[in-house]
């Protein structure tokens, strides 16, 4: 629950796991117009950092702490208000807003069926277009969370699943063979 700002209406009682990969960092710019807010919405746990080696990152596909590195926790999404001139406003709003998230795909096809993804999109709409009345968790259903394996946990389970149902069947087999051979 610490990654997400509890001050902001997207993410004030945000309590769904989101799981964002490659993500780049957001950084508020001390330089601001006058008048703009910026608030962090997403951040990383103090146990992540920022890692610049991205070359050897892919080459390995491991990723391990240099020195130099930023450290944990890293903003990841912001948003940012701007008061306008309603009366100047084309369509009456009284604000301009933005909302900036480090990842392009975080609601890609592979993974809208996390829940916290989608609702989090959803309520970053409702924000953007001042209907914060539409801000919500929605129920995620009775269906049960996906399971996120690495690919070596993925590698793991397919051989012992092979490999047990493979042992177990000579297994089996042998029984039967030493148990005949013994009554005849």
């Amino acid at each position: 629950r610490g990654a997400f700002s509890l001050k902001h209406p997207i993410t004030r009682n945000f309590d769904q796991t989101m799981m964002l990969q490659a993500m780049r960092s957001v950084t508020i710019s001390k330089d601001k117009p006058e008048g703009a807010s910026v608030t962090e919405l997403l951040r990383t746990t103090p146990d992540f950092w920022a890692e610049t080696d991205t070359a050897k990152l892919l080459e390995t596909g491991q990723a391990k702490w240099d020195d130099g590195e930023r450290r944990g926790p890293i903003p990841l999404a912001a948003a940012a208000v701007l008061p306008v001139n309603k009366e100047k406003s084309p369509r009456g709003y009284s604000d301009a807003r933005l909302v900036v998230v480090g990842d392009a795909d975080f609601v890609s096809n592979a993974n809208v069926i996390i829940p916290g993804h989608i609702n989090f999109l959803l309520n970053t709409f409702a924000w953007l277009s001042e209907s914060e009345d539409l801000i919500a968790m929605r129920p995620t259903g009775k269906e049960t969370q996906p399971l996120i394996l690495s690919a070596s946990q993925q590698r793991t389970i397919a051989w012992i699943a092979i490999m047990f149902t493979v042992q177990i069947t000579i297994a089996a087999g042998l029984a039967v063979y030493v148990v005949r051979r013994i009554r005849k």
